[in-house]
């Protein structure tokens, strides 16, 4: 989340997020910037925390799609063993063709996306109606859209809750043991610490079930598509009560409704992209594309030509109430 703001305010141009079940794509979309959730083993995590090791990647946040992919052909690779997991070599890095030319009318010609409207649709209004108006943006480059259906989805969001918080809890184990470390926790962390504490080694095992058989049901719908387009969150971001800043907040609910659309990337290890595509009462929303494994360039060829197509349309990328310009020192309150 600080990521997405500070980008947001104009303090830095890029900065580095990690995303366990969306904690990448959410900020972006929540804040009005692009947020690249990389293939899993594509970006190397040496020096990061190994919270959540199975389902977590690093990966770049900036203003501007052409800035994402500065950063993210930067990071890949980096320090790392250039191997997979399972000891393969790393696919070459695939960059996206030059940036749409403005005479192009057509650059996703050839090109398919795949929704599926029962979860595409479980959204608010507002945000729906963006989403399906950047759809259609695509459309008009000459992207085809069709209609699929994936199944077990549910399956997926719990098989994902119980996955990451086992994790967190087998690499925080010491800490939760400890009242002093413990309390440094905030309240969401150590009530899903606690949860996690009551489930089993079943638990987790058919939790990688089920991912494995979500990997089939989503291998199956990207084989004749190039990417998936979802919201990147049912909702714009919610306000924080002022009480949070001072108590902290647990609220399970609201976060699980905000997780709607990204944990699939992190179970499955796919790449996914967030992109600013409008905006509900000043608040930002976003549009989530999912690829492939390594198709990292198909996503930012496509995140590219939305962006144009969105900029394009008005004029310019709306900036939030409150920012500061370090070259200058410029600066708004909001107020």
């Amino acid at each position: 989340s600080g990521s997405g703001a500070v980008l947001a305010a104009g303090l830095c141009p890029i900065a580095i997020g990690t995303d366990g079940g969306g904690s990448i794509r959410i900020p972006a979309s929540f804040c009005g910037v692009v947020g690249l959730k990389p293939t899993t083993g594509r970006v190397p995590s040496k020096g990061a925390v190994q919270g959540d090791i199975t389902v977590a990647v690093l990966g770049p946040m900036a203003a501007s799609v052409q800035d994402t992919l500065v950063l993210w052909g930067c990071s890949a690779h980096f320090g790392g063993t250039g191997r997979t997991h399972t000891g393969e070599p790393l696919p070459a890095l695939r960059l996206p063709k030059p940036w749409v030319p403005a005479a192009d009318e057509a650059p996703l010609k050839g090109c398919k996306a795949g929704i599926y409207s029962a979860w595409f649709d479980d959204a608010d209004a507002q945000v729906v109606a963006a989403c399906r108006a950047a759809v259609a943006e695509l459309e008009a480059a000459g992207a085809v859209v069709e209609e699929l259906c994936i199944p077990e989805l549910e399956l997926l969001r719990v098989a994902h809750g119980i996955t990451i918080a086992s994790e967190m809890l087998h690499c925080y184990q010491a800490e939760v043991d400890d009242p002093a470390q413990r309390c440094k926790f905030n309240l969401e962390t150590r009530v899903g610490l606690r949860s996690a504490s009551f489930w089993t080694a079943a638990d987790y095992l058919q939790a990688q079930r089920v991912r494995a058989r979500a990997d089939v049901h989503f291998r199956r719908a990207l084989k004749g598509v190039d990417v998936l387009i979802t919201p990147s969150t049912p909702c714009t971001a919610p306000p924080i009560p002022p009480g949070a800043l001072t108590g902290g907040l647990s609220d399970l609910g609201q976060v699980s409704l905000i997780m709607r659309f990204c944990p699939s990337a992190n179970m499955l290890g796919y790449p996914a992209i967030s992109v600013p595509v409008g905006y509900c009462n000043g608040l930002p929303i976003g549009l989530q594309l999912m690829a492939r494994p390594w198709c990292e360039g198909t996503l930012l060829r496509w995140a590219a030509v939305l962006e144009s197509k969105i900029l394009a349309k008005s004029g310019t990328q709306q900036g939030p109430r409150v920012w500061l310009d370090p070259l200058t020192g410029a600066c708004s309150t909001g107020a």
